[in-house]
């Protein structure tokens, strides 16, 4: 927090391990991280360990009123994949995993969250069956909500080749379920688009497709690729709009509007604004992006924190 409030240009809002040093192991000290600020908990790219220590991290977070956030994958299953399981994996000769790697875990976490009546978080759900265990869990009044990244609504199996900037955790699904998830945005079962921004440097992604780590990076394009929803007419421009304000703050527990006497924290975009992504000249010092090159109609033109301008195009 200390860090963010000296270096930061944005507001930052810190996650919690769910366990003591994200081991899965032990409940971490998650009271503690409350009182310093965090406003959820998770253990970020790996599942709360087992069903056990979920119910005692979901208990301490109801009564703590924090959402608790999961990376939904069965450990057992997943092991040694590196792309979504189908006739793209067997194409290329990687090792796949099937889409019940992800929806066995949510269907577990959801369960455990029923138990408990805490407030469950999806991160980056990316299998038809997964969205579909959250629509029903939606429809008996549970407290589930989840989030999709732009290259999972964008991309499928069918894009990954040889190529490390396609490898990602949760892999690229199969078009039936890009098209479900593209459903899900609208109908609102999914209540939020996140980045799942991972930035790698070149010498790590520079490898062989089974060597190189997971992660692609994801802030420059986010908006880019919500607009080219919008242009198909698969979405509209209010609902990209709030998956990426609103209903993120929802999900954390927030109130963010634009009035008098509320933070001045804003974008300004413009949805015609055409440009190509380079992701040599990207911001970041990471450039694993499997959007280099893509051309785009529509991008941010200003951010304003605290209603001053943080970042002008």
């Amino acid at each position: 927090m200390e860090r963010a409030a000296a270096v930061a240009s944005v507001r930052v809002w810190p996650i919690g391990a769910a366990s003591i040093g994200s081991k899965g192991e032990a409940l971490a000290e998650i009271a503690a991280m409350k009182q310093a600020g965090i406003v959820a908990v998770s253990d970020d790219g790996r599942p709360i360990a087992t069903a056990k220590l979920l119910r005692q991290v979901m208990e301490y977070c109801r009564a703590l009123d924090l959402p608790v956030i999961d990376h939904c994958e069965d450990s057992s299953l997943f092991a040694g994949a590196v792309m979504r399981e189908g006739k793209q994996s067997v194409r290329l000769g990687l090792r796949g995993m099937p889409a019940a790697t992800e929806s066995l875990a949510v269907a577990r976490d959801v369960q455990v969250g029923e138990l408990t009546s805490c407030r469950l978080h999806i991160a980056h759900l990316s299998a038809r069956s997964s969205l579909e265990l959250v629509r029903g869990a939606k429809a008996k009044g549970l407290s589930v909500t989840c989030e999709v990244t732009p290259h999972h609504f964008t991309l499928t199996d069918e894009d990954v080749q040889y190529d490390t900037r396609y490898k990602m955790n949760p892999p690229l699904a199969s078009r039936e379920d890009r098209d479900a998830l593209i459903a899900g945005l609208a109908d609102g079962t999914v209540d939020a688009i996140a980045t799942d921004h991972a930035p790698h440097e070149a010498a790590l992604k520079d490898v062989e497709f089974d060597r190189a780590p997971f992660g692609v990076t994801g802030f420059e394009t986010a908006i880019g690729l919500g607009l080219e929803l919008v242009h198909a007419g698969k979405l509209s421009l209010t609902r990209m709009v709030e998956l990426f304000t609103t209903g993120p703050a929802r999900v954390l527990g927030m109130q963010r509007r634009i009035a008098e006497n509320e933070p001045g924290d804003l974008t300004i975009f413009s949805s015609e604004h055409k440009w190509t992504f380079r992701a040599a000249e990207s911001a970041s010092k990471s450039h694993n992006s499997p959007f280099d090159g893509r051309e785009f109609r529509g991008a941010p033109i200003a951010t304003i924190v605290a209603g001053r301008i943080a970042y002008q195009r």
